[in-house]
């Protein structure tokens, strides 16, 4: 299905089982464009890089 169309619960497990961490945003769906520059900012102000 792939970020913008989401993932399904299997693909969540096979992810996480090859090593990947859930997280949350909030509860709205970002773009696939958009999420990771978002994730980014959030990151940042989160270890005070800004």
């Amino acid at each position: 299905m792939g970020p913008e169309g989401g993932i399904s619960p299997r693909e969540v497990t096979r992810l996480c089982n090859a090593g990947a961490v859930t997280a949350l945003l909030g509860h709205h769906v970002l773009r696939s464009s958009t999420a990771g520059p978002a994730a980014t900012v959030l990151a940042s102000d989160i270890l005070g890089r800004w």
